[in-house]
């Protein structure tokens, strides 16, 4: 509409341009800018940015669907943080050579690079569920180890510990039907599996609902700079087993 465009400083320039480069970032609107602005203008650490980060962390949970008990982590990006959190993984010793990890290969390698290292490190099974033909992986290591399945329910057992799955496809935009598979990998698993969502290419067109739309998952990342703000990275941890099991600065 107008109204919206009118918005974002972006179109006041180019009023008759459709942007369609929002998987690398999109624009920006004036309110948001104003409000980055004026947490630099005004730097105070220990009150202005206590009070900024609380309120973006607010933000980010009504944006997601997140409840008030979830843990919402910032972080430089999408990669960044499902790095590190695959790291915890490996360093509080949650993962280890008797599991297994299942990995989509609709992924982006956001959410496929880091769950094949922590794998290696400590010598668990990875397994790629193979959803769609036209995703196949390169360049990974004895990539023919692996074993490969378009059946999800084939390749979650008892020893299932993570599953990295996209929300929706970075290459060919299909939704995955996350409350629905969220519910076969606790049931396979016997609610062992901690389930890890990358939700960058669905949020900026869907809202996630975080608390009731996306079943038992555990934790659901988002880039902000596709999602019309700052170049940030948010990660929502369900307080459950995860939680209980991980601890994760926020």
């Amino acid at each position: 509409s107008r109204y919206a465009r009118s918005q974002f400083p972006y179109f006041s320039s180019q009023k008759q341009a459709i942007f369609f480069e929002n998987a690398g970032g999109a624009q920006v609107p004036q309110s948001c800018i104003d409000y980055m602005a004026a947490s630099l203008q005004c730097r105070h650490r220990s009150v202005i940015g206590t009070q900024s980060k609380a309120a973006a962390r607010e933000t980010a949970r009504v944006i997601l669907g997140a409840a008030d008990e979830d843990a919402v982590v910032f972080g430089a990006n999408a990669t960044v943080l499902l790095a590190s959190l695959a790291q915890r993984y490996v360093q509080q010793k949650l993962l280890c050579a008797t599991d297994e990890v299942v990995i989509s290969t609709e992924n982006h390698k956001a959410n496929f690079d880091p769950w094949i290292a922590a794998a290696l490190q400590v010598g668990a099974t990875v397994k790629l569920w193979t959803p769609s033909l036209m995703q196949q992986p390169q360049n990974l290591p004895s990539t023919s180890n692996y074993q490969r399945s378009a059946s999800l329910h084939q390749l979650i057992t008892p020893q299932t510990r993570i599953v990295a799955i996209p929300h929706a496809s970075n290459i060919l935009g299909n939704l995955e039907p996350v409350a629905f598979l969220s519910g076969i990998i606790k049931s396979r698993s016997r609610g062992r599996a901690h389930i890890v969502v990358d939700g960058v290419a669905a949020v900026p067109h869907i809202f996630p609902g975080f608390n009731e739309s996306l079943g038992n998952i555990d934790w659901y990342v988002v880039s902000m700079h596709k999602l019309f703000g700052p170049h940030l990275g948010v990660l929502v941890g369900r307080r459950g087993q995860a939680m209980e099991q991980l601890s994760v600065a926020t």
